[in-house]
């Protein structure tokens, strides 16, 4: 049986993902999303939490808990893909590099999903 923080994390969720709840918008407060639960405030703030660490909600200090905008994570784990994975076309990505120390950027090559290479150029933006 899912415990109560998991049932608030996934009813949240599905209001997210079916766009009942819209990039932007405000939670309800912490104490009125408790009581509409039925759950203390800490329980509630774990469901939150959840959310928080999937990238889903954003806790701003004083002023509330807010959906954020999709996130797009990518992880390179090296040697190529896997044969369960598949390439799925993306909106544009915007990535960024951080480096810490002299590292020569260069440029990244991946397979696109029709069988076409996309191409990205590192260039170095700033100090």
């Amino acid at each position: 049986m899912p415990s109560r923080r998991d049932t608030i994390a996934d009813d949240l969720r599905d209001r997210i993902v079916t766009g009942r709840l819209k990039p932007g918008d405000r939670l309800p407060s912490e104490a009125h999303l408790a009581a509409q639960y039925m759950v203390s405030t800490p329980t509630l703030r774990n469901a939150l939490a959840v959310l928080q660490a999937e990238g889903l909600v954003e806790k701003v200090h004083g002023k509330g808990n807010f959906i954020r905008r999709p996130v797009r994570r990518i992880t390179y784990v090296g040697g190529g893909r896997t044969p369960d994975t598949r390439i799925v076309d993306l909106a544009p990505l915007s990535v960024s590099v951080r480096k810490s120390g002299p590292v020569e950027l260069g440029s990244l090559a991946c397979p696109g999903s029709r069988g076409q290479a996309w191409h990205w150029d590192a260039r170095e933006h700033g100090a």
